[in-house]
Protein backbone atom coordinates (compact mmCIF):
# COMPACT_ATOMS: atom_id res chain seq x y z
CA UNK A 1 0.00 0.00 0.00
CA UNK A 2 2.54 2.28 0.83
CA UNK A 3 4.39 1.91 -2.77
CA UNK A 4 1.01 2.57 -4.61
CA UNK A 5 0.46 5.79 -2.24
CA UNK A 6 4.01 7.35 -2.87
CA UNK A 7 5.89 5.34 -5.24
CA UNK A 8 8.80 7.97 -5.71
CA UNK A 9 9.32 8.01 -1.66
CA UNK A 10 9.83 4.51 -2.04
CA UNK A 11 12.28 4.47 -4.50
CA UNK A 12 14.04 7.22 -2.80
CA UNK A 13 14.09 5.13 0.46
CA UNK A 14 15.52 1.70 -0.81
CA UNK A 15 17.53 3.57 -3.14
CA UNK A 16 20.68 4.40 -1.94
CA UNK A 17 24.26 5.19 -2.69
CA UNK A 18 25.29 2.93 -5.66
CA UNK A 19 22.22 1.70 -6.28
CA UNK A 20 20.92 3.06 -9.41
CA UNK A 21 17.42 1.00 -10.03
CA UNK A 22 14.96 -1.06 -7.20
CA UNK A 23 13.48 -4.49 -8.51
CA UNK A 24 9.90 -4.14 -8.49
CA UNK A 25 8.42 -6.78 -5.27
CA UNK A 26 5.83 -8.31 -4.80
CA UNK A 27 6.72 -9.15 -1.26
CA UNK A 28 4.19 -9.20 0.92
CA UNK A 29 4.66 -10.53 4.72
CA UNK A 30 1.34 -12.20 5.89
CA UNK A 31 1.57 -10.70 9.20
CA UNK A 32 0.76 -7.02 7.95
CA UNK A 33 -0.63 -7.74 4.86
CA UNK A 34 1.47 -4.64 3.37
CA UNK A 35 4.08 -4.30 0.76
CA UNK A 36 7.68 -4.60 2.58
CA UNK A 37 9.77 -1.81 2.20
CA UNK A 38 12.64 -3.69 1.72
CA UNK A 39 12.83 -5.91 -1.41
CA UNK A 40 14.43 -8.84 0.21
CA UNK A 41 16.86 -9.42 -2.49
CA UNK A 42 20.69 -9.24 -2.81
CA UNK A 43 22.12 -6.57 -5.03
CA UNK A 44 25.98 -6.17 -5.46
CA UNK A 45 26.43 -8.40 -2.52
CA UNK A 46 24.20 -6.76 -0.07
CA UNK A 47 21.03 -7.58 0.93
CA UNK A 48 17.70 -5.21 0.87
CA UNK A 49 16.37 -5.60 4.43
CA UNK A 50 15.62 -4.05 7.19
CA UNK A 51 19.04 -3.96 9.21
CA UNK A 52 21.65 -3.52 6.59
CA UNK A 53 19.57 -0.02 5.66
CA UNK A 54 19.77 0.47 9.50
CA UNK A 55 23.83 -0.14 8.87
CA UNK A 56 24.31 1.84 5.95
CA UNK A 57 22.66 5.05 7.54
CA UNK A 58 24.54 4.60 11.01
CA UNK A 59 27.57 4.19 8.84
CA UNK A 60 26.55 7.45 6.62
CA UNK A 61 25.71 9.64 9.44
CA UNK A 62 28.65 12.43 10.69
CA UNK A 63 30.14 11.50 13.54
CA UNK A 64 31.05 13.70 16.11
CA UNK A 65 34.77 14.10 17.45
CA UNK A 66 35.13 12.70 21.41
CA UNK A 67 36.93 14.53 24.21
CA UNK A 68 38.27 11.41 25.71
CA UNK A 69 40.83 10.83 23.44
CA UNK A 70 42.39 14.37 24.15
CA UNK A 71 41.98 13.61 27.89
CA UNK A 72 43.61 10.27 28.01
CA UNK A 73 46.50 11.81 26.11
CA UNK A 74 47.68 14.90 29.05
CA UNK A 75 45.21 13.76 32.25
CA UNK A 76 47.28 15.27 34.66
CA UNK A 77 47.33 18.95 32.45
CA UNK A 78 44.38 18.49 31.53
CA UNK A 79 43.44 18.15 35.71
CA UNK A 80 46.03 20.74 36.89
CA UNK A 81 44.42 23.56 33.80
CA UNK A 82 40.75 22.49 35.32
CA UNK A 83 42.01 22.75 39.03
CA UNK A 84 43.39 26.11 38.25
CA UNK A 85 40.67 27.49 36.36
CA UNK A 86 38.25 26.01 38.75
CA UNK A 87 40.09 27.94 42.02
CA UNK A 88 39.93 31.36 40.12
CA UNK A 89 36.08 30.87 40.22
CA UNK A 90 35.63 29.76 43.44
CA UNK A 91 35.40 33.12 45.11
CA UNK A 92 32.70 34.34 42.50
CA UNK A 93 31.14 31.53 43.12
CA UNK A 94 30.94 31.59 47.31
CA UNK A 95 30.09 35.34 46.78
CA UNK A 96 27.09 33.97 44.67
CA UNK A 97 25.52 31.16 46.75
CA UNK A 98 26.03 33.77 49.94
CA UNK A 99 23.85 35.78 48.28
CA UNK A 100 21.38 33.06 47.34
CA UNK A 101 21.60 31.80 50.99
CA UNK A 102 21.20 35.24 52.14
CA UNK A 103 17.53 35.65 49.93
CA UNK A 104 16.44 32.38 50.90
CA UNK A 105 17.07 33.12 54.86
CA UNK A 106 14.75 36.08 54.65
CA UNK A 107 12.28 34.33 52.35
CA UNK A 108 11.91 31.95 55.13
CA UNK A 109 11.66 34.65 57.61
CA UNK A 110 8.90 36.02 55.84
CA UNK A 111 6.78 32.91 55.62
CA UNK A 112 7.32 32.52 59.47
CA UNK A 113 6.24 35.75 60.55
CA UNK A 114 3.15 34.84 62.21
CA UNK A 115 2.04 38.65 63.04
CA UNK A 116 2.45 39.22 59.87
CA UNK A 117 0.56 36.32 58.54
CA UNK A 118 -2.24 37.45 60.75
CA UNK A 119 -1.89 41.45 59.69
CA UNK A 120 -2.11 40.24 56.15
CA UNK A 121 -5.75 37.56 57.34
CA UNK A 122 -7.25 40.49 58.57
CA UNK A 123 -6.59 43.23 55.94
CA UNK A 124 -7.76 40.66 53.53
CA UNK A 125 -10.82 40.24 55.98
CA UNK A 126 -11.44 43.83 56.46
CA UNK A 127 -11.21 44.36 52.62
CA UNK A 128 -14.08 41.88 51.86
CA UNK A 129 -16.02 43.41 54.18
CA UNK A 130 -15.96 46.57 53.11
CA UNK A 131 -16.37 45.23 49.05
CA UNK A 132 -19.60 43.20 51.13
CA UNK A 133 -20.57 46.84 52.54
CA UNK A 134 -20.34 48.50 49.26
CA UNK A 135 -22.27 45.79 47.53
CA UNK A 136 -24.86 46.22 50.21
CA UNK A 137 -25.59 49.91 50.02
CA UNK A 138 -25.39 49.81 46.21
CA UNK A 139 -28.17 47.14 46.38
CA UNK A 140 -30.34 49.53 49.15
CA UNK A 141 -30.22 52.63 46.65
CA UNK A 142 -30.95 50.58 44.02
CA UNK A 143 -34.16 49.61 45.70
CA UNK A 144 -34.98 52.15 47.18
CA UNK A 145 -34.56 54.27 43.49
CA UNK A 146 -36.91 51.61 42.53
CA UNK A 147 -39.39 51.91 45.41
CA UNK A 148 -39.52 55.71 44.55
CA UNK A 149 -40.36 55.51 41.17
CA UNK A 150 -42.76 52.71 41.43
CA UNK A 151 -44.45 55.01 44.33
CA UNK A 152 -44.43 58.42 41.99
CA UNK A 153 -45.77 55.74 38.99
CA UNK A 154 -48.65 55.27 41.20
CA UNK A 155 -49.20 58.41 42.36
CA UNK A 156 -49.30 59.48 38.64
CA UNK A 157 -52.10 56.57 38.22
CA UNK A 158 -54.33 57.55 41.13
CA UNK A 159 -53.62 61.67 40.16
CA UNK A 160 -55.16 60.61 36.32
CA UNK A 161 -57.50 58.66 37.97
CA UNK A 162 -58.92 60.99 40.33
CA UNK A 163 -58.62 63.60 36.93
CA UNK A 164 -60.86 61.79 34.89
CA UNK A 165 -63.05 61.45 37.45
CA UNK A 166 -63.24 64.70 37.79
CA UNK A 167 -63.81 65.40 34.26
CA UNK A 168 -66.33 63.34 33.95
CA UNK A 169 -68.82 64.64 36.45
CA UNK A 170 -68.04 68.08 35.10
CA UNK A 171 -69.14 67.04 32.02
CA UNK A 172 -72.13 65.36 32.81
CA UNK A 173 -72.98 67.86 35.19
CA UNK A 174 -73.46 66.99 38.27
CA UNK A 175 -73.74 63.27 40.01
CA UNK A 176 -77.37 64.47 41.39
CA UNK A 177 -79.37 63.31 39.40
CA UNK A 178 -77.65 59.66 38.78
CA UNK A 179 -78.02 59.36 43.23
CA UNK A 180 -82.17 59.96 43.15
CA UNK A 181 -84.27 57.09 44.88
Amino acid sequence: MIAARNPARMLSRLAGPGVTAVPHTTFVPASTNRPALYCEEVVDGVRHDRVNAWRRRRASAPTTPSRDADVAVTPVSMARATLDDRLNQLPEQLARFTEYLDTVVAEVRVAGDLDAAGAEVEDAHREALAKVAEAERRTAAERARREAESQAAEADTQHADTDAAEDAITETGSAAPYFTC
